[in-house]
């Protein structure tokens, strides 16, 4: 049989892979039509002679894939199971790649249980079926999956790089087993990095979406380490990059803690360049980074260089809810750990403009970080020349926060209060 599935399968897969849509978002309602009955009862007897019926399904349908009954697709998948000759594997595989590739709905109807361990047998012929099955992430792929061992079957074929934009697939959709974190990790690196021809940007996502959402419980040293390597001593290193570099903000931020801060501290030149760029998603991840190491001295010092502090306020004012609300968070932050002088340079800055003008509409997520920062600036700054100006810019805003004042959440009422009775004696000169 030289039969071969659509006119170019790998193309058509990709395109539903890297669109960015979800996986049900190519099974949708219409389209193809059911089998006929007694269609599927002939196909049926077929598949119990152990007789593949792919060329007389295609002498009917061509290349219009139909929904198959269950009946049918049961007695395909028992079919596999009974396959002893080397012969039938690649029927087998094609007479499944025509039911699913030709027609995703038919996913919906498997059963799997015989499927996906011949798939993992037959290895590497079968790997872009299986990686597309798992981009599903259909719930009895993943219990079938952990009812064996098939992790070292895909992983044997890491050191060949014809496979490796399906491994990462698999790493992106797999469940890994706790006692499979060393082997998914092992994978990882040799993705990433040990092969210096690995430029596939898909691939370097996957294997990321792997250690942000699967290896958070691994040695996160050990994947700072790894990500570092990647970034910063290969001549593609793809820090120019602002799809990638938004999914390394998303595993540091995760990862930043005391023991970690020295190593992630090096990512930081990657933020700065973050702050000016036009993409609103990288932006955003890149807030979300910042605010994770804000609270660390190295982080502390780096963000609230002039340079990269000007930019932060100018976000915070001029920028999408998300990142605003971000920056804003980030604000507070650098202001509660500020000293007198930085304080002044903020406030110099129109920050309380920015504050009072996010609050206006409703009660934030953050408000009550906004109200400390500003009762905390006024401690700070009652005995300098600034003070005048905080008063009178707390007087133009008074509305906003006489309706805070009436916020049912008691601790923002109460440093409403807090803030007021701080200005009372200023008000009174």
């Amino acid at each position: 049989m030289n039969y071969k599935i659509l006119e170019n399968p790998k193309d058509q897969l990709q395109k539903m892979w890297w669109s960015g849509g979800e996986a049900d978002s190519i099974i949708e309602d219409g389209g193809p039509k059911d089998i006929e009955r007694e269609k599927s009862r002939f196909y049926r007897r077929m598949l119990l002679n152990l007789e593949n019926p792919l060329d007389e399904i295609l002498k009917v349908y061509g290349n219009n894939t139909p929904n198959f009954d269950r009946k049918f697709l049961k007695n395909a998948e028992h079919f596999l199971s009974l396959i002893n000759d080397d012969s039938f594997v690649e029927p087998g595989i094609q007479l499944f790649e025509y039911i699913i590739f030709g027609n995703p709905r038919n996913i919906l109807s498997l059963k799997f249980n015989h499927l996906i361990p011949f798939l993992v047998s037959n290895l590497p012929r079968s790997f872009e079926l299986f990686s597309f099955l798992l981009y599903h992430s259909n719930p009895q792929i993943q219990h079938i999956l952990n009812e064996f061992e098939w992790e070292n079957s895909v992983f044997s074929f890491i050191y060949d790089q014809n496979y490796h934009l399906y491994i990462s697939i698999i790493l992106k959709y797999a469940e890994i087993k706790e006692n499979t974190f060393k082997s998914f990790f092992q994978c990882c690196s040799k993705l990433l990095y040990e092969n210096e021809t690995v430029t596939d940007k898909r691939i370097i996502l996957n294997v990321m979406h792997c250690l942000a959402n699967k290896l958070f419980e691994y040695d996160q040293m050990e994947v700072i380490k790894m990500l570092k390597i990647r970034f910063f001593q290969y001549p593609n290193n793809f820090l120019n990059d602002s799809e990638i570099c938004q999914k390394l903000f998303e595993i540091l931020s995760n990862m930043t803690n005391d023991d970690t801060i020295i190593s992630i501290i090096d990512f930081i030149p990657s933020f700065c360049q973050a702050l000016h760029s036009n993409n609103e998603d990288f932006i955003k991840s890149a807030s979300e980074f910042a605010v994770s190491i804000v609270a660390f001295e190295q982080g502390f010092e780096i963000l609230t260089s002039p340079q990269n502090l000007i930019q932060i306020l100018d976000l915070a004012e001029n920028s999408l809810f998300s990142i605003k609300s971000n920056m804003i968070t980030l604000i507070c932050e650098i202001i509660m750990q500020a000293h007198t002088q930085l304080i002044e340079f903020i406030l110099s800055k129109n920050v309380l403009e920015i504050f009072f003008t996010f609050l206006e509409v409703e009660e934030r997520e953050n408000t009550i970080e906004i109200l400390q920062s500003i009762e905390y600036m006024i401690n700070y700054i009652e005995e300098t020349d600034q003070i005048d100006y905080v008063v009178d810019k707390i007087i133009e805003y008074d509305d906003v926060l006489q309706k805070l004042a009436l916020s049912e959440i008691s601790s923002i009422s109460r440093l409403v209060e807090i803030i007021q009775n701080q200005l009372r004696p200023f008000k009174m000169l």
